[in-house]
């Protein structure tokens, strides 16, 4: 916050002024003061500040929208990038593990090609939604990653922890009405999920747990879709336990 200071002072050289203003001060004036004057300045300056409060609340809106994915209202890349660095290095000075999971929305193209384009948006918000309401600690972060794609970074989490965060929000997405809503029938939409986690060294990457996960929710798309599975080690992954496959 911004309170403006006006010096009223007897010193009435011009170094006095000077010195009044590097000082801290946004105006100087001489005695005596004329009251008319003083009042017209105190208003003048209340008028700048309450425009600098209105020019504050517009760049901390814009910062917002600049870091917020328009269809969602998730974080996006952008906000995911910087995010998922700062966790990272947090995680390497405390020894604490940090869980990445990256989730993929079941033949969306289908439903786009199917239903259209609307549809589809309608199903990415619905599982947005769906999924910020289970990934809510204030340390987590869920963003759009792009596409249909969804990426949540848990930090001071376990793989154990993820993977049952993540096997309850591909439950919870597969008996939503989700994709019966939007589509008017009796499609049912599903999420492949890949999880990865990681007690990070002073040499680990933000690539390196990114391609983990990935390469876990590779598996889970390869071995049928509507499942979670976990990075273990090199190329092995574990499919979790599901209920059945997505339908065709």
């Amino acid at each position: 916050s911004w309170v403006p200071i006006i010096f009223v002072s007897g010193q009435t050289e011009a170094e006095d002024l000077e010195q009044g203003i590097e000082a801290g001060g946004d105006d100087y004036l001489f005695k005596p003061v004329d009251e008319v004057i003083l009042r017209a300045k105190m208003h003048a300056m209340k008028r700048i500040a309450s425009m600098r409060a209105e020019l504050s609340e517009l760049n901390r809106k814009l910062e917002l929208l600049a870091n917020q994915d328009g269809l969602t209202g998730l974080a996006n890349r952008r906000e995911f990038d910087d995010y998922m660095l700062r966790e990272l290095e947090r995680a390497k000075r405390s020894g604490q593990p940090i869980s990445m999971l990256i989730a993929d929305i079941d033949y969306f193209k289908q439903i786009n090609d199917r239903f259209g384009h609307l549809v589809g948006d309608e199903c990415l918000k619905g599982v947005a939604y769906l999924m910020s309401s289970l990934i809510k600690r204030p340390a987590d972060l869920l963003a759009r990653y792009g596409g249909e794609e969804f990426i949540g970074v848990l930090p001071d989490t376990t793989l154990a922890a993820a993977r049952a965060l993540a096997e309850q929000i591909r439950e919870t997405v597969e008996n939503s009405s989700v994709g019966r809503d939007a589509t008017r029938s009796d499609y049912r939409l599903t999420i492949s999920i890949g999880v990865a986690s990681i007690v990070p060294d002073k040499t680990t990457t933000v690539a390196e747990l990114f391609k983990q996960s990935d390469e876990a929710l590779y598996r889970a798309k390869e071995t049928g879709r509507n499942r979670v599975c976990v990075y273990l080690s090199g190329d092995e992954s574990e499919q979790s336990v599901l209920s059945e496959k997505s339908p065709e």
